[in-house]
Parts: C-alpha cells; structure tokens; sequence
C-alpha cells in the first residue's frame, strides 16, 4: 500500500450550488414598485433538457432589449490567475480560445487552428489576426503566451493541464508543452479567456481587477461593486456577427429570496440553481425549468479518513459494510433535495463519457447486513468515530448530510460526533491529513465537461484529497492507465475501472449524492442549445430577447 501525502490545494473554479432558505411567502417580497409576475407563462411543469423554456427551433431572432441576470457578490475579474468569476459574469466581453459545439466538436475562435503532435506532447495554437481589444491594444500571442502562463505559476496550473513550457514561437503562433501525452488538451487550452498582456503591464492588477478588457461583442459600460455590472454591444467587434441584445447588465442581490421574488416580479431574466422548495414554487406558477448540461454538476461525498492503520475504517471490510449497506443513499438524496439531488455509486456526474448503468451496485441498506459484516471485521458491538464538515461556501448543505449519516450509522451500530469547522480550516488541514488519522469528512466537488479534471485536482495520488487516503496499489494502476489512454474509449475503459475499484472495492469514496442544476428563464427570454461555450460561460450571439 502506498500512503500519498498532499502537494498542492487547488481552489474550485466554481462554488456550486446554492442553497435556498425559502423562509418568506413570494407574495409581497418584491421591491417597491416592481410589477406583478408575468401573464402568459408556461403551464407545463416538465423540465426541459436544451434550450429555454420557451425555445422554438428556427424562432425568429429579434434584436434589442436588456438580459438581466443575478449574482450574490462580484469576486473580482483577474481571470489569467482564476477564471471563476469570468465564468460567471465575464462572457459578454471576454473570448475564448475556441468553442465547443453541442456535440462536443471544437471550433476556431481566437485561435483559428491547432495541431497536436502526439509524440512532441504539444499543441500548437495559430492565432487569428485582425482582433483587437475594447481598448486598441492588438490581440496576438503574446497575449495568449502571458494569459497561458499565469494560469500556469498562479496555483491553478492543472485546469490548464499542468503544461512544461508555454511559448510564443512568433507574433501568432504558441506552442504550448506538457510532459505526457492526454486526450485534453483541447480541453484544457480552447476554454480559456484571453487578456491583454499591455494592459496590465500599463495599468497594473489593482485596475484591471475592476475594469474588463476584452475582444468580445460587448464592452463593460459600467461597474458598480456590490450593485451592478453592465455591458453594452461593441461596435469595434472583430467579428462578422452582429449580437441580439443591446446590454447585458449583472445586479447583486444577496438575499437569494429575493432573487427568486425579483425573478417571480420580472425584475431579472434568469435563475440558476433553485433548491427542491423553489423548484416546486416556480413550477406552480407556470415557470419551466430548464436543466442545464449533463456532463456539469455538483457532486457531495463523504470520504474515510485512513491514515490511522488501526482505526476501523483502515480497514477496507469496514468502509464496504458502510457504504454498501449501511445507508440509505437514494432516500438521502430525495429527502434532502427532492427532485434536484439523486444518488449515484459513480464518481462525477452521470452524463459523463465514462459511465455507464453497470457502475451502480447499492440497492438501499440491508442493516442486519451491515452490521454482520462489522462483526466480521471485528467490531460486533461497532465503534465511535468523527464526521468533518465545513459551515458555509462550497459545503452549504454539509450540515444535514452529516446529519442524516450520523442517524444512519446509528442504526448498524456506529456512534458519529459530528464536528462542524470553517471552510478554510477544513480545506487547508484536515483535507491534507495534518490534524485527523481517522473519521470522515464531507465535500463537495463541482464537474465540468472535463472528466479526468477534477479527478487530477482532487482524487489523483497528488490531489487535494490524497492527504487522507490509502492508495492501494491496484488504484494506482489503474490511475495510470487513464493519462495513459490513446483513445477515448480506451480512457472511458480507465475511468470505469478505476471508479469500480475507488468506490465498491476499496471503497475510499462514498458519493453522497449529485445536483441537478436548474435554470429558470422569463417567457421573452431565449437561447438555443448552442449558449454554452464548453465550460466557459455562454455565447452571447446566442441569446436573444422578445419585446415586453
């Protein structure tokens, strides 16, 4: 058995889900003077799966009018060192690379071909010419060289695949190197936005981190912290296309209350991410959900502690009684999400290439059974341990799943003291294995379209959560086989091996259960299925509204 330490803590590109305290009645928690909700919504409660609610193939498009969308705070916008908040906020100004088709085809974007060299371990990016930001300054490689790298000595290297050199060859060529070869590389490259190199150098971190400079169809028009963030259409786009909608304007509202009232009061186009509560409530008023990709999702899990060779969860016997029998995961996932959660004995979500049905094995808790095989392993009267969990940020919710599992374990015989601890206390040194040998610990993992990438951030012999964990040999294995892999149905086959072996055999990993993410959007609100650019925001060019 191999025990791996933790090297390096990678920070989340994206917080989550958010958890709605629905604790006021709609009616009345509007703000003053906002109008009533609108006539004419949708009767059909089904949640669609592409598209908004009320998308036609083939509709007309009509140009003009405002998208209003919601957030709960700004985090800053210096996205070459995390791209997070442009994910959420910075789409209308800011291009990618490429993009990413619904079928999962990439196209040119900023970069107008690419070329791989299987053997060289390298991609060699051809930038296109003519494209200049907001301000004047001309887009070339050196933009994409700087950008590139301080993703790559910032601390979050490894959403970019962890590359050995990043340089730019001539004015419109980079040719960026790893050490190995993947089926990423695009993946990692062609999502990320680019930044003008002279306008930093010119106008320093401080300035940039509140004034968006880009090449896209819209330019920032005006930026209020802990207020508003707008847009308006950019006549200088390099582009061929002419964008629908004249502004794109972001409205801070904390409260997430109130943001389910003010989209009930057609104060704003969009809502993401209602809890099961919400769901149901918009769902009576005639709004219709629209579920956003299958291969993006939320994952919770608890993980065994298994430094301590001499706690009872070392033991692999014990972690498979636990997981496999000793709780009931579906009923979990339906009592505390209803509609929005579902339990999967898969790691990730379950639209990703790799999985399939045959991955699933628990079949609701047998406890007698569980409890014999405590006996078995040498704990007939069963034993005591701890349940580690954040209070806030990523692990909102944390609380009632430890909740619910310290009522399971109970039953089978195993007492949990539950130990709510803050975030950064739990991430920066329980999760690296510097305080607890044994126990358990709640998490919260976020997947993009990227399946191996947060298996390499997080579950990879040198990921976050390593510092915890045994990796036995056979993982080990099989972790190798899956940055080996040629092909992608050969990677597929790794993912499927390894996950049998992290989850039922070794048991090292217990899915809790997934999210749905659930989008809700105005009646004269519209996108078609090509929106989304990969895991890198929206298309605006894609979005249009009606007149109201």
């Amino acid at each position: 058995m191999k025990n791996t330490n933790f090297r390096h803590f990678l920070k989340h590109c994206v917080l989550g889900i958010t958890i709605f305290a629905l604790v006021l009645a709609f009616a009345g928690c509007g703000q003053k003077g906002s109008v009533s909700t609108p006539s004419g919504t949708h009767t059909d409660s089904k949640i669609s799966g592409t598209g908004s609610a009320n998308y036609v193939e083939g509709a007309e498009r009509t140009k003009g009018g405002e998208v209003v969308n919601v957030v709960t705070a700004f985090n800053g916008f210096f996205a070459p060192k995390s791209q997070t908040t442009a994910m959420d906020v910075c789409w209308p100004a800011l291009e990618t690379l490429g993009y990413q088709t619904a079928d999962g085809v990439w196209k040119p974007k900023l970069a107008e071909s690419w070329e791989i060299d299987s053997d060289k371990f390298t991609v060699t990016l051809h930038i296109r010419k003519g494209v200049k930001f907001h301000n004047g300054d001309t887009f070339d490689a050196k933009d994409v060289e700087w950008t590139l790298s301080v993703r790559n000595t910032y601390g979050t290297a490894s959403n970019i695949g962890s590359p050995v050199s990043i340089k730019a060859t001539d004015d419109y060529t980079v040719v960026v190197t790893y050490k190995s070869f993947s089926l990423d590389y695009l993946n990692w490259l062609l999502p990320q936005f680019m930044y003008s190199k002279d306008t930093f150098d010119e106008k320093g971190e401080n300035w940039v981190i509140n004034n968006i400079v880009g090449t896209g169809p819209y330019k920032m028009k005006e930026y209020i912290p802990d207020d508003h963030l707008t847009y308006v259409r950019a006549d200088s786009y390099w582009g061929d296309k002419t964008a629908y909608v004249d502004t794109f304007t972001w409205r801070v509202i904390p409260d997430t209350t109130a943001q389910v009232a003010a989209f009930m009061n057609g104060e704003i186009s969009r809502l993401s991410a209602p809890n099961a509560t919400a769901l149901k409530l918009l769902e009576s008023k005639g709004y219709k959900g629209v579920e956003a990709g299958a291969l993006a999702g939320m994952q919770f899990y608890i993980m065994p502690i298994t430094l301590d060779t001499t706690s009872p969860l070392s033991k692999k016997e014990v972690r498979q009684a636990i997981y496999t029998y000793g709780i009931d995961w579906d009923a979990m996932a339906s009592s505390l999400g209803g509609g929005t959660y579902y339990h999967t004995d898969a790691y990730g979500v379950t639209g990703n290439p790799y999985y399939t049905k045959d991955l699933e094995f628990t079949n609701g808790p047998d406890y007698a059974k569980a409890k014999k095989l405590l006996a078995d392993a040498g704990y007939p009267n069963g034993f005591s341990t701890k349940l580690y969990y954040g209070t806030g940020g990523q692990f909102v919710g944390s609380d009632a799943i430890a909740t619910y599992a310290q009522a399971e374990l109970a039953k089978i015989g195993v007492t949990v003291e539950c130990v709510p601890l803050d975030p950064t206390v739990l991430q920066n040194d329980y999760m690296k294995g510097k305080v607890a040998k044994s126990g358990m610990l709640i998490g919260g993992t976020y997947f993009t379209p990227l399946q191996t990438q947060r298996l390499n951030q997080m579950h990879s012999p040198n990921g976050t959560m390593s510092g915890v964990m045994t990796y036995s040999d056979k993982l080990l294995e099989l972790f190798n086989k899956i940055g080996a892999a040629k092909t992608q149905e050969d990677q597929n086959k790794a993912l499927r091996d390894f996950v049998v072996q992290y989850v039922q055999v070794d048991s090292n990993y217990w899915p809790v259960y997934n999210s749905r993410t659930v989008e809700f959007y105005q009646k004269w609100t519209h996108y078609s299925g090509n929106a989304r650019i990969g895991n890198a925001g929206f298309d605006p060019f894609e979005i249009w509204v009606d007149k109201h």
